[in-house]
């Protein structure tokens, strides 16, 4: 594997404002405009998922550390006490009792790579029905103590490789290259985004740092606790698809503005259920970053919310029975894992995306009218092949509202249909 540096430049990083509005009123020029105290989500929309739950071991009871993944059918739950699996209707069995830092899906395989990582404090092993020893952590060049890893996304949202905090620092292994981050001495957690290019990693001392992917190479800025309105103690900082940044911090959420000519860069509070005064009636138990689709996991002590950038969400109603959460986590295919201590319910399992089921119907109700032999648009999408050939390129131009000219359109299923091997 070759090793390749990434000099210690805290360059000046241009961060999107976050898009999560509030409305101001029109001002006179004698009237200086109202300043915000509050940001507050525009539109709430209610949705059922797909549901399981399962009785954890009693090794990881209250573990706020769980991992979860699934390899065709068959479970893997990772903790403190070690790793465990679990298969149809049989019982929990414990494979070993290391502790496991984190369970993700192979990268450089798509966001479906059915093969599974477990990651440990000093080696990494692959999960495809047993258990072998991967050569990633060798790559390390500073070695140290893993702490935490996220996968790595192009700017597709293609996964295709793996971040890793380490007590040695922050490394980007994509391929047969690892990428050392020289900036970051040590480094307790990191979370990543699809499609975006961007990451933010928290040293041992909760220091945040953010980065983003620039032509030249990645760009770090130090996402300050000075900042006007910065949320004391915050348990996680994450980036959000639409550019900002998220953090949880005594049952709150607080999202990031960039400066303006007037004002500083400032973070202001995220209210998800605002009462007459501004107050939040929500509490917030954790955040959880998918990944796979940019989207954030807000789990509150009466329902579960998925933050899907702008300012819009879907709420989903907590599993019946389900105490205080104690630990949540997403895995590499978009399924949230979520821990009372007791119970991990498992919410919003995808379903296998086809051709024939889904991408035949969503191209013939947006593209087809144009995307046809003989239509006015150069390129047909009305067969498998054609799609198939040119779905990179469709994903590009809906992600940037390119296309379909009335936009508002979504390009997530496609991206899935990709990643999941052009399914028919």
């Amino acid at each position: 594997m070759r090793a390749r540096n990434q000099s210690n430049r805290f360059a000046a990083l241009l961060l999107c404002t976050c898009s999560l509005a509030t409305a101001l009123g029109c001002a006179s020029d004698e009237q200086p405009v109202a300043e915000e105290t509050y940001v507050a989500l525009s539109e709430i929309s209610d949705a059922e998922l797909p549901l399981s739950t399962l009785a954890l071991p009693v090794a990881l009871a209250d573990d706020s550390t769980l991992s979860a993944g699934d390899y065709r059918g068959v479970v893997l739950l990772g903790g403190k006490a070690g790793l465990f699996k679990q298969s149809g209707s049989t019982e929990v069995e414990q494979l070993d009792s290391e502790a496991v830092v984190a369970i993700t899906h192979d990268p450089g395989a798509g966001a479906r790579s059915e093969k599974v990582i477990i990651a440990r404090a000093h080696r990494f092993e692959t999960y495809d029905g047993e258990l072998l020893l991967s050569p990633l952590y060798a790559y390390l060049s500073g070695g140290g103590d893993v702490t935490a890893v996220a996968p790595a996304a192009q700017s597709e949202g293609r996964f295709d490789g793996l971040w890793v905090a380490a007590t040695s620092g922050l490394y980007r292994l994509v391929g047969d290259e690892v990428e050392r981050f020289e900036a970051v001495r040590s480094a307790s957690a990191v979370s990543a985004i699809a499609g975006a290019g961007r990451a933010v990693v928290r040293d041992m001392k909760s220091v945040a740092t953010a980065l983003r992917l620039e032509k030249d190479g990645w760009a770090m800025r130090a996402l300050p606790t000075s900042e006007q309105g910065a949320p004391a103690s915050a348990t996680a900082i994450v980036p959000t698809r639409d550019g900002g940044y998220l953090a949880h911090a005594g049952g709150e959420l607080f999202v990031r503005r960039e400066a303006d000519k007037t004002r500083p860069a400032r973070w202001l509070p995220l209210r998800i259920k605002p009462d007459a005064d501004g107050n939040e009636q929500a509490k917030v138990q954790r955040v959880a970053p998918d990944a796979s689709t940019g989207s954030v996991w807000v789990i509150t002590d009466d329902e579960l919310y998925r933050f899907d950038g702008g300012s819009k969400a879907l709420r989903v109603a907590r599993p019946q029975g389900f105490g205080a959460s104690v630990a949540a986590h997403v895995s590499s295919d978009g399924t949230l894992w979520l821990s009372d201590g007791k119970l991990v319910a498992r919410i919003g399992e995808r379903e296998v995306v086809t051709y024939a089921k889904d991408v035949k119907p969503w191209l013939a109700a947006r593209c087809t009218s144009c995307h046809e032999p003989g239509g006015p648009a150069p390129i047909a999408l009305d067969n498998y092949d054609s799609a198939k050939d040119n779905i990179a390129r469709a994903i590009e131009l809906v992600t940037r509202q390119e296309m379909p000219p009335s936009g508002g359109e979504d390009a997530t299923l496609l991206r899935l249909w990709r990643d999941g091997g052009y399914r028919k």
